[in-house]
């Protein structure tokens, strides 16, 4: 009986610690300003939104970065325009 309550707070403080976690993650990301603040006012403060070019920055000599590119990988959304 005691292994098993010793289990379980061990399970309940990993579960806690899991959730506490302070990695900023996004929801949605979107390449342009246009994708963006549509999707932002959209989804409003429901999910989060992240621009990935910023502001007066052409988008045709941007180049992501290794940390841009793990963003979108963990995105549940990625909005782009190709041609």
């Amino acid at each position: 009986m005691k292994r098993v309550i010793f289990m379980l707070t061990i399970l309940s403080l990993s579960m806690t610690l899991i959730a506490c976690s302070t990695s900023e993650k996004y929801d949605i990301v979107a390449t342009m300003y246009t994708h963006y603040t549509i999707s932002k006012e959209i989804v409003g403060d429901e999910l989060s939104v992240t621009q990935l070019v910023p502001l007066g920055e052409g988008i045709h000599g941007f180049e992501a970065s290794s940390q841009d590119m793990i963003d979108i990988e963990n995105a549940k959304l990625f909005l782009y325009t190709s041609a």
